[in-house]
């Protein structure tokens, strides 16, 4: 995936939803990147991880601490990932001159997307999961109810082949304990 994509995609997901709330962009991200196969949603998240760490800077750190009255690691994670979500003339501007953040719109104590990586990852593996099993049919779970009887409805040509072994298995240990009761004299 190419950077100019990688920006378009943001944008056109900022034009859709208030870039400032974290739950609704990660809605719009998550719905938009299952739109890709698995590999281009992996390469979305390579280029937002290279993003996130180019604005891993002392100056940027102030910008948070500005913004969201917060300088703690975690918290400047969340700030580079809010950033890059803004899309590119923001996120390039920040880079240039972080002081330039003033002349955008940022909800005091706002500039920070906790769960933006973590969603964008998850989508990842909910389209790998859904490509991987691709037409594969999938039973339901055992239920609390399994009986044997249930064997001719799921492997039918299974339970026909070992059925005989078990009969014969059963058989003996009928036999056995016949012989065993009648060497004992209780039968």
């Amino acid at each position: 995936m190419e950077r100019d994509i990688f920006w378009k995609f943001i944008d056109e997901i900022n034009a859709t939803v208030d870039s400032n709330d974290e739950d609704a962009v990660i809605s719009a991200t998550k719905k938009k990147l299952m739109e890709l196969p698995s590999m281009r949603i992996l390469q979305w998240i390579e280029i937002k991880d290279t993003y996130v760490k180019l604005a891993d800077r002392n100056d940027l750190l102030a910008a948070c601490e500005a913004v969201n009255l917060s300088h703690d690691q975690a918290s400047f994670r969340y700030f580079c990932n809010w950033l890059v979500a803004q899309g590119k003339e923001m996120y390039f501007d920040a880079l240039h001159n972080p002081d330039s953040l003033v002349n955008y719109s940022i909800p005091e104590g706002k500039a920070k997307f906790q769960y933006y990586g973590s969603a964008t990852s998850e989508a990842f593996e909910e389209k790998a999961n859904l490509e991987m099993m691709g037409n594969i049919h999938l039973n339901p779970a055992a239920s609390p109810d399994w009986s044997d009887s249930n064997l001719t409805e799921f492997v039918p040509k299974l339970n026909q082949k070992y059925h005989l072994i078990r009969s014969l298995c059963k058989k003996l240990e009928e036999e056995y304990d016949q012989y065993q009761y009648s060497w004992l004299g209780m039968n």
